[in-house]
């Protein structure tokens, strides 16, 4: 017979990796979405300062993901991976690192700033 301390870890342990899943697929799809067209300029000011409050992410990192989505506020202006890595002498790997690195941390985000992103995911994803 199956303990329901067990139980009830496997039920709290498939939530957290569904709720995972689910933001990882939104995440995916609303920047995916944002590098092959254009998002409204409200929005991309939304998700730049949900970016800009990620803790433990380095200020290069999220200039490099701010730059390769374009979300710099009054420019909105998407950069190759190969442009920024030319300014900021170094490959356009390590460029890529940080913008995956930010990729991979958008999904951690507190459920208010999540709120934000479902808010943007819901309007373009009709």
């Amino acid at each position: 017979m199956i303990d329901n301390r067990l139980l009830n870890y496997l039920d709290r342990r498939w939530y957290n990796i569904s709720k995972f899943t689910d933001r990882r697929d939104l995440v995916g799809w609303l920047l995916d979405y944002m590098k092959k067209y254009n998002i409204s300029d409200r929005y991309k000011e939304q998700i730049y300062n949900v970016v800009f409050k990620l803790p433990k992410k380095t200020d290069l990192q999220k200039e490099r993901f701010i730059r390769y989505y374009g979300l710099q506020p009054t420019e909105f202006k998407k950069e190759t991976l190969s442009a920024i890595a030319r300014e900021q002498h170094c490959t356009p790997n390590a460029v890529r690192s940080s913008v995956i690195s930010i990729r991979i941390a958008m999904f951690r985000i507190h459920d208010e700033d999540f709120s934000i992103l479902e808010k943007i995911y819901e309007e373009y994803h009709k």
